[in-house]
């Protein structure tokens, strides 16, 4: 948990510095599927209830623009183009599948804007040429390292 409140602090800090101090209103953005079977809805509201609190205590307003791709990666690509020409927004943030994170990639470093915590392990989408994506979470191979690792450090050796 404290790893994402510095990656949301990292967020606001970001988005603050590239808005510049004046900013007021600092519009962010999430394409994700909202509807269907891998629901990202839980992930959009507890994101604004996180910016609601940080509008709070640092003097700027946030706007959560949350689309839904309905897991289609042609559909992540037009909506992020959206969110970031349209909706002029300063940062993206809680992408989650890999089909759809594979395709944003070039956007995003075509565009110039962050998206930071997407949530996936896969290592392919960092070969995808991930330059503008600011990972939380370590790649499913990190992750089942460490976990071996646990398992020895505790004595479970089958």
């Amino acid at each position: 948990m404290n790893m994402i409140a510095r990656w949301s602090g990292a967020l606001v800090l970001g988005a603050s510095l590239l808005c510049g101090a004046h900013a007021r209103t600092l519009v962010v953005g999430q394409v994700a599927e909202l509807s269907g079977v891998a629901v990202a809805a839980e992930n959009a509201a507890g994101a604004k209830l996180w910016f609601d609190h940080a509008g709070k205590t640092s003097g700027h307003a946030f706007v959560v623009k949350a689309l839904d791709d309905e897991r289609d990666a042609k559909k992540t690509v037009a909506l992020t183009r959206q969110l970031v020409e349209q909706d002029k927004v300063v940062a993206l943030f809680g992408y989650r599948s890999t089909p759809s994170l594979e395709a944003v990639a070039p956007v995003l470093d075509e565009l110039q804007v962050p998206l930071v915590a997407p949530f996936n392990g896969s290592d392919a989408v960092r070969k995808a040429g991930a330059n503008w994506m600011f990972f939380l979470r370590g790649t499913y191979q990190d992750e089942m390292n460490r976990l071996v690792e646990q398992a020895r450090t505790i004595g479970i050796r089958k």
